[in-house]
């Protein structure tokens, strides 16, 4: 079965629904010792693919209980030796507490076999061991599950609605985690503090970019929260948004102030990333979230150079459209990072031909348009004439025009400086 599988997961296209269904077949059919004989994807071999896979596949497949299997075993780090699979250092709490998420999931995915939904429940109660084993209270795990109950007895006992775990996490900053919008406005309601602070730096408004939870989103911004404020690595909530390409969070933040070219620091406190994973990851330094955006429009995944310099490699739809909106509130496209890198030299360098072409449109809003000429003092006789804008030279700051035939006394293409030309439709 798991031979099928991986078979049907090479047919269909990559980042398609069927595609996500197969690649989570494959990796819960493997993972079991009665395929230890077959050869392994090699995605499977490397925890950081295993984590980017499994989060597409949830997210393409969002109804299929062996996605939310997949995510949840990923999450919680569960290997089997004869794999062969590097060893996996213990697992931040973030992801503990999505592990915990994913397998209630799959077991809510399940409808007819009641075995497998008990199945996924007890891993789920494996996962939640591991909470309780770090110091996570039990009205923790009630704001994770989205249950009001033992939240709301807690608070009416007089329990305090900001205590922390040994993580210095709070009730909302688990509720945002988890996606569980109800209980993040219950926690607002009584006072909560919603710029809170982790231990990495993390808010509860970061969470809920990094997650993809609109929900928790659109509450905590409706009550005001900080949306500048940074985590320890200097990432704010609009960087995580572009890094992930979610368009509703950055339209959101951008309407609400956040700052456009604000720059990771150039130093970055390395404590704090002892567990790092794909999703806690040291950023470069100096970024800005347009950079950031583009560097991440190709996927995480092993590149082809060759073929990503010959443009062979399609950037991912929503990153450029996150790459546009970024040029449309201001950001700078010629911000350098202590790299030296600027988001276009790097979509340059890495023939991203749709997000080079948004750049250079940038640069040059008057490409492919049709202009007319004005205020030429040493070809007066030019003035006024129509034609197509057909190039530009960022160094010059000229463009060709292709003059209009008709005027057979003059050259029938020119080099006009953009201060002479306006638009003509």
């Amino acid at each position: 079965m798991a031979r099928l599988y991986v078979r049907a997961s090479e047919l269909y296209p990559m980042q398609t629904e069927n595609w996500a269904h197969c690649i989570a077949a494959v990796f819960v059919n493997l993972v079991t010792e009665d395929s230890s004989h077959l050869a392994k994807p090699a995605w499977m071999a490397q925890d950081a693919l295993r984590l980017e896979y499994s989060a597409q596949c949830i997210e393409l497949a969002p109804r299929d209980p062996l996605a939310w299997e997949m995510r949840g075993t990923v999450c919680h780090g569960q290997v089997a030796s004869w794999l062969g699979w590097e060893a996996i250092e213990p697992r931040p709490r973030a992801l503990i507490v999505e592990s915990v998420y994913a397998f209630k999931r799959a077991a809510k995915a399940i409808s007819e076999n009641t075995f497998r939904a008990e199945r996924y429940l007890q891993r789920a109660q494996v996962s939640e061991s591991l909470l309780h084993g770090i110091g996570i209270p039990p009205q923790y795990i009630g704001a994770l599950d989205g249950d009001l109950v033992p939240v709301e007895e807690y608070l009416r006992d007089g329990g305090g609605v900001d205590v922390r775990d040994l993580g210095r996490c709070t009730m909302l900053y688990f509720a945002a985690e988890a996606g569980q919008t109800e209980v993040v406005n219950m926690l607002i309601e009584h006072g909560a503090d919603r710029n809170v602070q982790i231990e990495t730096g993390e808010t509860p408004l970061i969470a809920s970019v990094l997650r993809g939870h609109l929900g928790v989103f659109n509450v905590l911004m409706r009550a005001g929260v900080d949306v500048n404020l940074a985590d320890e690595e200097g990432w704010t909530p609009l960087m995580y948004a572009a890094q992930d390409g979610r368009l509703a969070c950055l339209g959101g933040l951008l309407a609400a102030g956040a700052l456009v070219d604000a720059a990771s620091p150039a130093e970055v406190d390395l404590r704090f990333h002892k567990n790092q994973t794909p999703m806690f990851r040291v950023p470069p330094r100096g970024e800005t979230a347009l950079l950031i955006a583009v560097k991440n429009s190709q996927g995480t995944g092993v590149v082809n150079l060759h073929a990503a310099q010959q443009g062979l490699i399609p950037c991912r739809t929503e990153h450029v459209a996150t790459v546009a909106a970024l040029l449309k509130a201001g950001a700078s496209p010629t911000h350098r990072d202590a790299r030296g890198n600027s988001p276009t030299s790097f979509a340059l360098g890495r023939g991203m031909r749709e997000i080079t072409r948004l750049f250079q449109k940038h640069a040059a809003p008057l490409l492919e348009k049709r202009v007319r000429i004005h205020g030429l003092d040493s070809r007066p006789e030019l003035n006024g004439q129509l034609g197509g804008a057909v190039s530009h030279d960022p160094r010059t700051g000229r463009y060709a025009v292709a003059l209009d035939e008709g005027a057979s006394d003059v050259k029938m293409s020119i080099k006009v400086r953009a201060a002479n030309l306006e638009a003509a439709d």
